[in-house]
């Protein structure tokens, strides 16, 4: 019984992947045509296999849902950075930061001072809705950039950075404002200096642990750039790095 138990559950979760890759693959091609993002398709797919149809377990879905989502952010990074090349990324980087900090700032604050104004909201929940809503601000110029994106190179490396910063800020926001409030760190002046160092102390840690570690891979890929499969090994090592810095 629990061998065919398991077989069903095997059998369910490759029809699960493979309506994931249909739908995402089918929904591109809508989106090119019509300009709807097929992140909706995906959304709705996930909503009817999981609180309506309860095809997997919350239990479960607790479980890999956070290395789910940082193998997913490392692979649409890695995708990203193949198409893009170091001097036009040098020449995008101030701007997209400059911008990606300014909207980022500007709609965090926003849903903060709305939650807690309006609706009375307790400060660190309030904090942790806002880094997760306020930050996903690329998808607000998504259909205005993507018509573009295939005659302008340049556009294209700064979105992508846009998002590769909007989605890198969250994270460590996000990331920082747990660990404050795992601390009972108050939200006082005092706590707002240890929340800010703390911040700006990961942030600076992590991108220059990834400079370094790109700076080693360069290298090797100087002697190893004709070896089959190496961008299979460019992706260990990006995942090999992301633990380092995790940890």
């Amino acid at each position: 019984m629990s061998k065919s138990l398991m077989m069903i559950s095997a059998i369910s979760v490759f029809v699960f992947l493979s309506a994931i890759i249909f739908i995402g693959f089918f929904g591109n091609m809508a989106f090119k045509k019509t300009g709807f993002p097929e992140i909706f398709f995906l959304i709705a797919f996930g909503f009817v296999v999981g609180p309506v149809l309860g095809f997997f377990p919350v239990d479960l879905v607790k479980l890999i849902a956070p290395m789910m989502s940082s193998l997913t952010l490392a692979m649409i990074l890695f995708g990203f950075g193949l198409e893009i090349y170091v001097k036009e990324l040098l020449k995008e980087s101030f701007s997209a930061l400059l911008r990606t900090l300014i909207y980022v700032g500007l709609s965090i604050t926003s849903v903060f001072y709305i939650l807690t104004y309006f609706f009375n909201w307790p400060l660190y929940p309030a904090l942790f809705l806002s880094v997760t809503i306020g930050g996903e601000t690329t998808v607000a110029v998504v259909g205005y950039y993507a018509k573009m994106l295939s005659t302008n190179k340049n556009l294209f490396v700064s979105v992508t950075m846009e998002a590769a910063l909007n989605s890198l800020i969250t994270i460590v926001l996000f990331s920082t404002f747990l660990n404050s409030y795992l601390n009972n760190i108050t939200l006082d002046l005092d706590g707002a200096k240890a929340i800010i160092a703390s911040f700006f102390s990961k942030f600076s840690v992590s991108f220059l642990i990834g400079v370094v570690a790109a700076l080693i891979w360069l290298r090797f890929i100087r002697i190893a750039y004709d070896v089959k499969y190496l961008y299979i090994a460019t992706f260990g090592y990006l995942l090999m790095t992301y633990a380092f810095v995790e940890v």
